[in-house]
């Protein structure tokens, strides 16, 4: 109002009260300008006070929430951990007690194969002793079907028999026969060793006899011995599935 006053002295020519209403305007607008700054001084500095206060309060509970998330954090590296550790331990002792527990049943299938090889080895044991003494017991018929030394060394003093079985008995034999002023010596190699062998040598020193006393010509006395070995192990022309031992 008093600016418009002032305006309007103005206008009028009124100079001196156009200049008092408007130092009353300047006082009043000063007035309250001062109030209105006074207003927005309280309010920014209760706005501060309020910010300063809701910081605080907020910087508090963030701290009281770090806190209690860097404890729960802790509870839950401690929980997890200890979760981790026993069950570790837990696989460990359960490693532990599967190793033992096979290691017992390779021991208790262990020792019942050492039980089932003594018994076999003592089985086997006995069967080749058993073989051995049938097999000894045959090299003294073998040896008792030869020609003995003496005989020949009478007829022959310079000679010397060599005779080294391979198997106990022999698939070799030797054989000497004196007819009349004649002496038929030889030294046969017969088809097989071992046992079989010693059976062809007694069958091929049985018809080698069996020859010599038939003949004394040494390509007769071999084509008998042959048909006789033929004969005694039935073998034939015609059957091509016979043996062919001799």
């Amino acid at each position: 109002c008093y600016s418009n006053l002032s305006r309007l002295d103005s206008a009028l020519g009124n100079f001196n009260q156009a200049y008092k209403d408007y130092k009353i305007y300047i006082i009043y607008r000063d007035s309250l300008v001062n109030e209105d700054n006074t207003k927005k001084t309280v309010q920014a500095q209760m706005k501060y006070e309020f910010d300063k206060k809701e910081s605080l309060t907020k910087a508090e509970q963030d701290k009281k929430d770090a806190v209690t998330a860097e404890e729960k954090r802790k509870q839950n590296v401690i929980t997890y951990s200890v979760s981790g550790g026993l069950f570790l331990v837990l696989l460990l002792a359960l490693f532990i007690f599967r190793g033992y527990w096979q290691k017992q049943k390779a021991n208790k299938e262990l020792a019942e194969k050492n039980i089932l090889i003594e018994k076999s080895k003592h089985i086997i044991e006995e069967k080749n002793k058993d073989i051995t003494d049938s097999i000894n017991y045959a090299k003294r018929i073998q040896r008792a079907m030869l020609p003995h030394r003496k005989d020949i060394w009478a007829a022959f003093p310079q000679s010397f028999v060599l005779f080294k079985p391979k198997d106990i008995v022999s698939g070799d034999f030797y054989f000497f026969h004196k007819k009349n002023e004649s002496f038929v010596i030889a030294a046969c190699d017969c088809t097989g060793h071992g046992v079989p062998g010693a059976f062809m040598s007694m069958i091929g020193s049985d018809k080698l006899e069996d020859a010599v006393l038939l003949s004394s010509d040494t390509s007769e006395i071999l084509s008998l011995l042959n048909k006789g070995v033929k004969t005694a192990l039935k073998q034939s022309e015609e059957d091509v599935k016979s043996t062919r031992d001799g």
